[in-house]
């Protein structure tokens, strides 16, 4: 027994010294207290505070240390416990201990269940509560509307910018934020809200919502969503009204604009259709005149009229350019072209121009006779502007034309272009402002020069399409000095047969003129019989449509566009529609209305070309050729002549080129195919420019075409699905070229036997 009790009593002290542990180790300020108040322990956290002031804390009323005083009204807490009450917690302050506390008194009984003290507990809340203060302060203060709700919209707490936006919230158990919404929004909002249960953020959300003197104002309203741990958020709104407002000026008056920028752009349009019909008619007149039938008086008259068509033509050209690249429509598209050539052909004019002005021409090409990739037409037309510019502006002396050709690598040159003349020059004050729109060096020189000042902006504009450079040289002083420097591609130098001494003609043709001008319709068919073919002329698409269906079969039809009862696309599309060989019939669109759209309307509606007006004899014999091929002479995938002149009629080097097509041809394509899905430039030029060189070798340019296509589709970066589907057209193509070697090889041969 005495055994028993040992044990008992080393378990007892164990239990006393782990409470003892326990009870000084927590941090919170512990005291036990009998029924009088009196402190009969303290645990180490409450010693460690009071005893400092007070000396030892065992026998004082606790009230002494809590309050300051015996008597403390009203009463502590804890007082209420000691008289016998339930145990209490709640937050209060203490008389003598500076701070915010959370104060928890519990009753201490007998066993025979009579209570002799009590347990009083004291939490130090004051920097939760400082925080917590500080929290209150920001929310009320807030310019923003601040307010604790649930996912359902029941609200919880408002700020001071909350009840001055939509009144006073006086029940908030029964408030809820949808009963301001605006009824438009209400479902929007009820669903936004119910989302934030599901971890989704409302950000940026705005809906109208009622306000204190009972209009609906914009608000725009950001919501984190409720947390694991709790059932409420707080919401933030800001009255956006007036940048809704502004934002609907802002879309009206960019509505306001864009109108204003079609109605520009009609307008345009209608101006350049209505110049250019009769201007046709002036130029093809002029053009039909045989000068050698007229008195020397009479030649300077027709070429001073001459000169002056050719003036007015290029001023709305100007016009319509400079309203495309104001709008972002004018593309630069890329084709192969010789440029000693085409600087030949551009210099003619001029050449004859400084004749009549008296003055010197020199042209120094210094370029080699590679073919470039790049256009031909906008990179003649900013040579065109240049040398227009200098002759405007040279009264005595020289103009000089110099180009040259710096190769970058085996890929790609750069072309320099020098414009030199003697002319007024330009004062160093003005050359930053020689490129802008409608600039000249002084308004005194637009009225002895004449010009709106739009052919350099052009040519800026033009060569920064073309990701090239323009500028004047400063130090230049007897006169202006223009540089230009462009990069282009390489072409491979034999990839398109070698014109003939002079292209073959189309023989001649059976053409359809549908064109609501009489004049302009009278002076193309005299063009046309000129060059001696037949025309037919109607003036309307629905008169053309008869002409089809009634059996008359034509070689091609030029279409205008815009003409009474059936226009020319209504008309296209009414023909593509038709059976038999008619479908099939090449079709030019014919207009003066040369906007980027109608261009696009005039493919979609199955036209192949657009001749604009005016045109000339040259211009209108080219679009001929090109539109009505000999097909005899030029196969489908394989111009058989120049192939056999460029082989010297070797059948077997014929043959060996078909069989070395078709070992290169699939693995190159491989190539070309994963460089476009891996975005490798480097190896998509390389392969493309080898395919390019191959197919013109070949003497095949239908293929040349469509890598041309290939390498325009992947440098606009339009979608690889597009590039894709023209590497499998340019797949088939090839497979052609292949059986059209094999068809030639067979025919020469069986000729030869």
């Amino acid at each position: 027994m005495k055994t028993v009790a040992m044990e008992i009593n080393a378990a007892d002290q164990v239990a006393r010294m782990e409470w003892e542990q326990s009870f000084n180790a927590l941090p919170d300020h512990i005291c036990i207290l009998d029924k009088s108040g009196k402190i009969l322990r303290a645990n180490e956290s409450m010693r460690s505070r009071f005893e400092p002031l007070h000396g030892p804390l065992e026998g004082l009323d606790y009230r002494l240390v809590y309050c300051g005083t015996e008597d403390p009204k009203p009463a502590p807490p804890c007082a209420r416990v000691l008289d016998g009450g339930p145990a209490i917690t709640l937050e209060t302050a203490l008389p003598a201990v500076p701070g915010w506390f959370v104060v928890s008194s519990y009753p201490l009984h007998h066993t025979d269940g009579t209570q002799w003290g009590a347990v009083s507990v004291v939490k130090d809340v004051t920097e939760r509560r400082r925080a917590q203060l500080r929290v209150d302060q920001l929310f009320e203060s807030s310019i923003d509307i601040l307010c604790v709700l649930t996912p359902t919209g029941d609200l919880k707490r408002v700020n001071s910018s909350f009840t001055n936006s939509f009144g006073p919230v006086w029940d908030t158990v029964q408030a809820s934020m949808l009963d301001v919404v605006h009824q438009d929004h209400l479902d929007e909002t009820r669903q936004r809200l119910r989302g934030l249960q599901n971890g989704v953020e409302i950000r940026g959300f705005k809906n109208r919502c009622r306000t204190t003197d009972g209009s609906y104002r914009w608000f725009s309203w950001n919501i984190p969503p409720v947390l694991d741990d709790t059932d409420v958020t707080c919401a933030v709104g800001r009255d956006v009204t007036q940048r809704e407002h502004e934002e609907q000026l802002l879309k009206v008056a960019r509505d306001q604009a864009e109108s204003a920028d079609r109605a520009k752009s009609e307008f345009l349009a209608i101006v350049s259709h209505e110049m250019r019909t009769p201007l046709h008619a002036i130029a093809g007149a002029l053009d039909l005149v045989d000068p050698s039938d007229l008195s020397a008086d009479d030649q300077g008259l027709l070429k001073t009229c001459r000169k002056a068509s050719d003036v007015l033509r290029r001023l709305i050209e100007d016009v319509l350019d400079c309203s495309g690249m104001e709008s972002g429509s004018l593309r630069i598209r890329p084709r192969s072209f010789n440029p000693a050539d085409l600087i030949r052909q551009v210099v003619q004019p001029f050449s004859q121009q400084s004749e009549f002005q008296s003055l010197d021409f020199h042209v120094d090409v210094a370029c080699s006779t590679k073919r470039l990739n790049g256009n031909p037409d906008r990179f003649s037309q900013i040579v065109s502007n240049l040398l227009s510019n200098a002759l405007k502006f040279t009264t005595e002396g020289a103009v000089t034309l110099f180009l040259e050709n710096q190769d970058v690598d085996e890929c790609s040159t750069n072309i320099h272009v020098v414009v030199r003349d003697t002319g007024v020059g330009i004062p160093e004050d003005h050359i930053s402002q020689i490129f802008n729109m409608f600039a000249q060096v002084d308004s005194s020189s637009r009225r002895q020069f004449g010009g709106m000042g739009l052919g350099l902006w052009i040519c800026r504009h033009l060569v920064d399409e073309m990701r090239g450079r323009i500028w004047v040289n400063p130090d230049y002083r007897d006169g202006a000095e223009f540089h230009v420097l462009i990069p282009f591609e390489i072409a491979n130098d034999n990839s398109i047969p070698k014109p003939a001494a002079e292209e073959p003609g189309v023989g001649s043709l059976r053409v359809l003129i549908a064109d609501d001008d009489s004049v302009g319709s009278l002076i193309t068919s005299r063009m046309l019989a000129s060059l001696g073919h037949s025309p037919v002329c109607c003036d309307n698409g629905q008169k053309a449509l008869q002409l089809i269906e009634s059996g008359n079969e034509f070689d091609l039809i030029m279409m205008d566009i815009m003409m009474p009862e059936v226009d020319g696309i209504e008309a296209s599309e009414a023909i593509r529609r038709m059976s038999g060989s008619a479908r099939t019939v090449p079709i030019v669109a014919v207009s003066a209305h040369v906007t980027q759209r109608d261009a696009a309307r005039c493919r979609s509606a199955g036209m192949q070309d657009f001749l604009a007006k005016p045109f000339t004899i040259a211009e209108l014999s080219r679009c001929l050729r090109k539109n009505v091929p000999d097909r005899e002479e030029y196969p489908a995938s394989v111009d058989q002549m120049a192939l056999m002149e460029r082989c010297d009629n070797d059948l077997e080097l014929v043959i060996t080129l078909g069989d070395l097509l078709r070992q290169t041809a699939e693995s190159e394509l491989l190539i070309l195919r994963r460089a476009i899905n891996s975005n490798d430039t480097d190896t998509f030029r390389r392969s493309t420019h080898k395919l390019r060189g191959t197919m013109g070798q070949i003497c095949a340019p239908l293929a040349v075409q469509l890598v041309e296509e290939i390498r325009n589709a992947y440098v606009h970066n339009l979608e690889k699905a597009t590039s894709l589907k023209q590497v499998d057209n340019l797949e088939a193509e090839i497979d052609r070229v292949c059986s059209a070697l094999d068809e030639i090889a067979g025919e020469r041969s069986n000729g030869r036997g």
